[in-house]
């Protein structure tokens, strides 16, 4: 009894390899609020305090790379949560960073300031633990194993880790020959990466329960078959909708999916939206802080703005609809002046009420396209 009781006041400790600072866990799923509650945390291998000033938490393809400051204390945990304080609920993170963990899997590594590797989780052929469908975390496993899903729930964010009293790194496994086996054959499929958001309508001028709507583009040069894909909405209630069978998007053509099918509701305040591949790879994600009325968010590039809507069609800035809206102008204006000659020849006597009242429609005409303008202007500036 003696020695269990001392067991269980002793630190954590690892095993194995001379590790001060050990990757201890990962929420690599998220929560079922949202896939955006991705969480990392750090442990403390030592009798003393460390500080993990210029140290670094890269992935392989440095699509994450966090900057790590401050101290973690002797036998203790240093939480890092993406995006926002609100990944862990009533846990305070030690660092907030941005990049997503993809859930196929991710190779983490660890450096401490002289750019030495302190530790690293290769995961590249998918995650150890964890469970995306229960919200288990992976943890490191205290028995010796290497990694396990969490008993709970959400995991244990800076708090010791489940099951057992001691953590040990898992070994790297000796490199076998691999013998293919006939049921090892197929392959996973891998799905292009070139499908975009590429513009929204949160705000419209109409009902948003019916005129809100998003569009997907396709930037690779060959149809892709949607089937199975998702588009997940990131705050507030959120909601997903999966692309039906034979869903198919041409090359370099639009794909726009309005409310009502989607049963998306994109809050005017602030919200996000994540797409999906059949195998569970975040392929793109958005978010906006205020949507503007009457405006679509849309992509020019690499940034987004606020601008007319344009469904189906390729996005245009300001300046470019100004010049169409001039040559519309312009083309209206010849084409009545044109009618105008035409009916003064056939009837001479009549000319001059017709020519009065004509002038009087073309200036109506050029007055409507004015306040139409002036209101587009309105709302950029809001």
């Amino acid at each position: 009894m003696a020695f269990l009781l001392f067991l269980s006041l002793y630190p954590l400790s690892l095993t194995a390899g001379n590790n001060t600072v050990a990757i201890n866990e990962i929420a690599w799923m998220g929560t079922e609020n949202s896939s955006y509650d991705e969480w990392i945390e750090l442990y403390n291998n030592t009798p003393s305090s460390i500080s993990v000033d210029g140290w670094t938490l890269k992935n392989a393809g440095e699509t994450i790379s966090i900057e790590l400051k401050g101290v973690i204390p002797s036998y203790g945990f240093y939480l890092l949560e993406r995006t926002d304080d609100n990944s862990v609920l009533n846990i305070k993170a030690d660092l907030i960073y941005k990049g997503s963990l993809k859930n196929s899997g991710e190779k983490l590594e660890l450096f401490d300031n002289s750019n030495n590797l302190a530790d690293s989780v290769n995961c590249e052929e998918g995650w150890f633990a964890g469970d995306n469908k229960t919200k288990q975390t992976m943890e490191r496993d205290y028995s010796g194993e290497g990694w396990h899903n969490s008993q709970d729930k959400h995991g244990s964010p800076k708090s010791k880790n489940s099951e057992g009293l001691s953590l040990t790194l898992p070994t790297i496994p000796e490199e076998k020959e691999i013998i293919p086996q006939e049921n090892d054959k197929k392959e996973t499929e891998v799905y292009p990466s070139d499908i975009i958001f590429n513009e929204i309508l949160p705000s419209p001028e109409g009902e948003d329960s019916k005129e809100e709507w998003i569009e997907i583009f396709n930037r690779n040069n060959f149809e892709v078959d949607l089937s199975g894909w998702r588009i997940a909405d990131t705050a507030g209630k959120t909601t997903s909708y999966v692309f039906p069978e034979e869903t198919k998007i041409k090359p370099g053509d639009f794909f726009v999916v309005y409310r009502p099918i989607t049963k998306i509701i994109l809050n005017n305040d602030e919200d996000g939206l994540q797409l999906f591949s059949p195998n569970g790879d975040t392929m793109d994600e958005i978010s906006y802080e205020k949507a503007v009325l009457g405006q679509s968010y849309s992509l020019f590039g690499e940034k987004w703005d606020w601008v007319a809507p344009t469904p189906g069609k390729e996005n245009k800035k300001s300046s470019e609809r100004e010049v169409s809206d001039k040559s519309s102008e312009k083309e209206v204006t010849n084409r009545d002046l044109a009618a105008i000659g035409e009916q003064a020849q056939n009837s001479p006597k009549s000319f001059t009420p017709l020519l009065i009242s004509s002038i009087i429609a073309i200036l109506a005409g050029m007055t409507i396209l004015l306040i139409k303008k002036l209101q587009q202007n309105k709302n950029l500036l809001q």
